[in-house]
């Protein structure tokens, strides 16, 4: 792995190796080229995985970690995984069936290195609807994701999740001092921690283009 890298980038996985193909290939396809990935397989097939990550030794190489998970221990226990074995000062959670524009990396990166007072910053995010017909992912339509406003308030929050894992970069330091994610919830993890999160501090927004896709199938 590369010795304490900027972003440590976390991947959720299990049992959809064409979707973990393409968020691989998401991150490598980020302007931004200092990082790590962990890929966390939480209780899917083994061979799957290894697979995938193995097609793309050349690129990933030194930059890349997979951990098998025995049984499903939830994602929010896998989040707590990654992020374990990771040593980047900034972490995102990059689900296996979300994407980036590849400036987002790029983008945050900048803004947090700037603002050293922010825990986290958070992107103009877009819902992306789409349907797998055979091995292709097709995209069906494409609309906005409530976005919150200048900052990500507790106000925001306290009404709605406002912020997805795809479109939020943290500091490790937030992480640690948060206690990482709540691994008794089996679901909106990424809504309790947010909670938390701006009870600690500031969390700035980026508007404008969608930075990150919140990938959706309906069926």
């Amino acid at each position: 792995m590369i010795e304490q890298p900027i972003v440590s980038i976390v991947i959720r996985t299990k049992n959809r190796a064409s979707m973990l193909a393409r968020a691989l290939d998401d991150v490598l396809a980020q302007s931004f080229a200092d990082w790590e990935t962990v890929v966390v397989n939480d209780g899917g097939e083994v061979g799957l995985v290894d697979d995938v990550v193995s097609a793309r030794s050349e690129p990933l190489a030194g930059r890349a970690r997979v951990i098998h998970r025995p049984g499903r221990g939830g994602m929010e226990a896998a989040s707590n995984a990654g992020v374990g074995v990771s040593s980047g000062r900034y972490v995102v959670i990059h689900d296996d069936d979300d994407t980036w524009d590849p400036e987002f990396l790029t983008r945050t990166v900048a803004h947090l290195d700037a603002n050293p007072d922010a825990l986290a910053v958070a992107v103009s995010t877009e819902i992306v609807i789409e349907r797998i017909e055979g091995s292709e992912i097709v995209d069906v339509e494409r609309h906005p994701f409530v976005p919150p406003g200048e900052l990500v308030s507790l106000f925001d929050l306290l009404t709605t999740n406002r912020v997805v894992p795809i479109g939020l970069l943290v500091r490790r330091s937030a992480i640690d001092e948060l206690g990482g994610f709540d691994e008794s919830l089996d679901v909106v993890g990424d809504w309790d921690f947010n909670l938390r999160l701006v009870t600690k501090g500031r969390v700035d927004y980026l508007p404008g283009a969608p930075l990150a896709q919140w990938r959706q199938r309906p069926a």
